[in-house]
């Protein structure tokens, strides 16, 4: 069954953004004249302090973490500077940053929300970033990295509906570029029907648009292990392609170079690693 994203509709009220202080170091990129940047990745990480494949020795390792364990909650911020030349329509479309000389960028975390029982009623999200990614679990599996405008947010056990109810308590934002809904997997799991996984993949998507009006919206393919049970293999293929017939996609990393941990479910910190930096070459 496809899905179907509703048209962008009109937005009543003045979008909110939340903001926190932060040096100026951590925004090497210009403000585009249509309140955003259009960020390059890879040009934005430090030349000095290159983050390789694996995450480097000095990346923080989450993939021991267990459900319940408190959340690292450093991310990225906006400038204030920045968000008041937007609103005051002071921008300039190149306004080159630089960190000061002899300084690397800093490392980025990804934020790990509680679980909890009452997840549509506990469960709540601050934008912070022009990109973001949020999704189950397995987010929290990526080492911190070295892209500064990324927001990463991860909901231990998250299914499609409860990201719709998370973005559902969100203000409109205009500043947001582009969305990455990373979740199905514990849908799967769960044996949820097809047709009604598709149903709520179509209302998220809707609401992460009226949300996000000027964002683009992209969901990965869910990637697996072929050890999963036979049963979770095919539903997570059947979600796949009705996603791909559906939305735009990412695509995951190469079947030889994915690994997960021994409970077949959440990725190695390393996967998570090559899976963040591929997410980012297609955005781009």
């Amino acid at each position: 069954m496809g899905l179907r994203v509703d048209p962008e509709s009109e937005l009543a009220g003045s979008p909110q953004v939340c903001l926190a202080d932060i040096h100026l170091a951590t925004l090497p990129s210009s403000l585009d004249s249509n309140l955003g940047f259009r960020p390059n990745f890879e040009l934005n990480m430090s030349e000095n302090s290159e983050l390789n494949e694996a995450g480097g020795d000095e990346r923080v390792d989450l993939s021991d973490l267990e459900e319940g364990e408190a959340p690292c909650t450093n991310v990225a911020v906006v400038l204030r500077e920045s968000q008041q030349m937007v609103e005051e329509g002071n921008a300039s479309p190149r306004q080159e940053v630089h960190p000061p000389e002899g300084r690397a960028l800093p490392y980025h975390h990804t934020t790990r929300h509680f679980t909890t029982f009452y997840k549509v009623r506990d469960w709540s999200l601050v934008i912070t970033q022009l990109v973001l990614v949020i999704g189950d679990s397995n987010l929290s599996r990526i080492p911190r990295h070295k892209y500064p405008l990324v927001q990463i947010d991860s909901f231990l056990g998250a299914q499609i509906h409860h990201l719709k109810e998370i973005l559902g308590k969100l203000d409109p934002c205009l500043t947001t570029q582009k969305v990455v809904l990373a979740v199905g997997l514990n849908d799967c799991l769960r044996n949820n029907q097809l047709g009604t996984m598709t149903k709520q993949f179509q209302l998220l998507l809707s609401c992460a648009k009226t949300v996000f009006p000027r964002a683009e919206i992209v969901v990965p393919v869910i990637q697996f292990s072929p050890q999963l049970q036979s049963k979770h293999r095919i539903l997570m293929g059947k979600l796949n392609q009705a996603l791909e017939e559906s939305c735009k996609t990412l695509k995951g990393i190469a079947e030889d170079q994915f690994r997960v941990n021994q409970d077949l479910i959440h990725w190695t910190s390393e996967t998570a690693n090559k899976i963040l930096h591929s997410w980012m070459s297609q955005l781009n």
